[in-house]
């Protein structure tokens, strides 16, 4: 393969720092919801009377 070496290195280094980035941004963010556990699945909403 006829790459220049710095064309694998770029990507190659960007992309880790957009993993860290977005990782980063995951755990930081302040987003809060009212459903717990009890809520189940949303695609699949699972009603009280069927876990009886």
């Amino acid at each position: 393969m006829n790459f220049s070496f710095n064309w694998v290195l770029y990507p190659l280094v960007s992309g880790q720092v957009l993993v860290i980035v977005i990782t980063y941004k995951v755990l930081t963010d302040t987003y809060q919801t009212e459903k717990t556990f009890e809520h189940m699945d949303a695609d699949c909403p699972i009603h009280r009377k069927d876990l009886q």
